[in-house]
């Protein structure tokens, strides 16, 4: 989904989840809502980006574009250090 869709569905949201992986160059930001749908919203991430600065910019944009309440509870997922099982 587009940042425009997901806050049609009644954002800023109170919760959300941030998944990083660096080696695919990518962030998916997870709104989490009131229905449970949590849609998913993906960024690119520029070769330079480490984890820790993909993580702060999703989350500094997602508030900034009104997808998450300032006070928002967030998880933060770092997917190149997943286990696989």
């Amino acid at each position: 989904m587009n940042f425009e869709e997901v806050k049609a569905l009644g954002g800023p949201f109170p919760a959300a989840e941030i998944q990083v992986s660096v080696r695919k160059k990518i962030a998916r930001l997870i709104c989490i809502t009131p229905d449970h749908t949590n849609p998913p919203v993906d960024f690119e991430l520029d070769q330079s980006d480490d984890f820790e600065v993909a993580a702060a910019w999703t989350l500094e944009a997602a508030r900034h574009l009104g997808l998450l309440e300032n006070q928002c509870k967030v998880s933060i997922l770092n997917l190149d250090s997943a286990v696989p099982n």
